[in-house]
């Protein structure tokens, strides 16, 4: 649910939440985990919003 969380609603993360997650990872490795999330949903937008410019092209 941290990851969904994380990739849709970034902003509904609490201090709590990140604490009570991934508790055998070190804050690195947290923050880490966290930048691959972000990372993912960028390119899925990007894939998103080219597939889109592609089809309205076509």
């Amino acid at each position: 649910m941290f990851i969904k969380t994380a990739c849709c609603f970034p902003e509904r993360i609490t201090k709590p939440d990140y604490d009570s997650v991934l508790v055998e990872l070190q804050h690195s490795e947290k923050v880490h985990v966290n930048l691959m999330i972000l990372e993912a949903r960028n390119q899925a937008e990007l894939l998103y919003a080219l597939r889109e410019i592609m089809r309205y092209m076509t």
